[in-house]
Formats: structure tokens, sequence, C-alpha cells
């Protein structure tokens, strides 16, 4: 399975030579409808082994909302589901401290049931007290968001190898962190 990545030229964090001091991963979604789980179910996976310094976060509210849980860190790692980016339990990343919604692929991509999504809360970070760095972001195309508490089929096969991509990227975080400080 490959993961969609962000074009060529967007950095990654290994590259940046920035010390990092707070990390979180957000887990974002709607535990009783469907595959928009998926970042919820990421998180509680990977909670009990964090590396030291990332602290997990759960968010099933709107995009706005989703600012108080980014202020005051250095780093995130959001996950959750997308509808309209692809087939369904494909993974996509983008690092979105340099990624305006219109780079996201196709006009219809959008994190399932958000009236206010992700970039945009990224924006009024940027505006207020500037954008964590790395901003990183892991979706993947959910099928089904109806009222239902399991994931669809699509979307737990490929749910391990989400679940290993966001514990790498962690990791590759925290490593910069020792590597800079």
């Amino acid at each position: 399975m490959n993961i969609h990545r962000a074009p060529r030229g967007v950095p990654r964090p290994r590259e940046r030579g920035r010390a990092i001091a707070t990390v979180r991963l957000i887990g974002i979604g709607r535990p009783k409808q469907g595959d928009d789980g998926i970042g919820l179910a990421v998180a509680t996976h990977l909670s009990g082994s964090l590396p030291v310094g990332v602290e997990s976060r759960l968010f099933d509210g709107d995009g706005l909302g989703l600012f108080s849980r980014i202020e005051g860190s250095d780093a995130v790692v959001i996950v959750g589901a997308v509808a309209g980016a692809g087939v369904p339990g494909s993974i996509f990343r983008w690092e979105l401290s340099r990624i305006s919604a219109a780079a996201l692929p196709g006009a219809r991509v959008r994190f399932n049931g958000r009236s206010v999504g992700i970039v945009e809360t990224l924006g009024l970070c940027r505006l207020v007290v500037g954008p964590p760095k790395p901003a990183i972001l892991f979706g993947m195309e959910g099928l089904d968001f109806e009222s239902r508490t399991d994931l669809s089929s699509a979307v737990r096969h490929n749910l391990p190898i989400l679940i290993q991509a966001v514990r790498d990227e962690l990791d590759t975080i925290v490593t910069v962190v020792g590597q800079t400080r």
C-alpha cells in the first residue's frame, strides 16, 4: 500500500533542524459515524506506546475547537477520515504548515462532517500564534459515515498500515528533538 504524499519540495521533519518541545498526536472523528472514527481509533491504539514527549488527544468536535488542542504545541500530527480523496482505505499524508486547501487533491476532499476544516484551523493558528511546525495530517479515505460504531472492512484492512505510518512519523519528529537539543 502506497501512502500518497505531498509534492516534493515540502520539507520532512528531519530537515528542519529545530528543537521540538511539545509534540501532539490528535485523533479526530466521531465514534458513532462509522469510518469517521478512524483518527480516534489510531490515537487510541497508539496512546499506550507513544514516544517520550508525545501527548495524545482525542477530538470529536468542529475545526475551531481543534485550535485549543493545537495551541501551545511545537509539532502536531493529526489523523482522521477524509472523503472524496480516493479509493476507500487509501492513506494520505500532507504537511500542512506550508500547504493551503487548494493544494489538497480534489476540490471535494474534506474531513467528513467538519464545517470548519483542518486547513482553516491551521490558518487561524498561523495568524494568531504561528503554526506548529511540523504540522502533519494523515487521512484515510472512508467508505461508510453512517450511524454505526464499527469501521468498514476497507478501513479495517489498512488501519495497521496507517497506525505504523503515524508511529514512524512521531518517531522521526522525536528523533529530531534528540538531535537538536
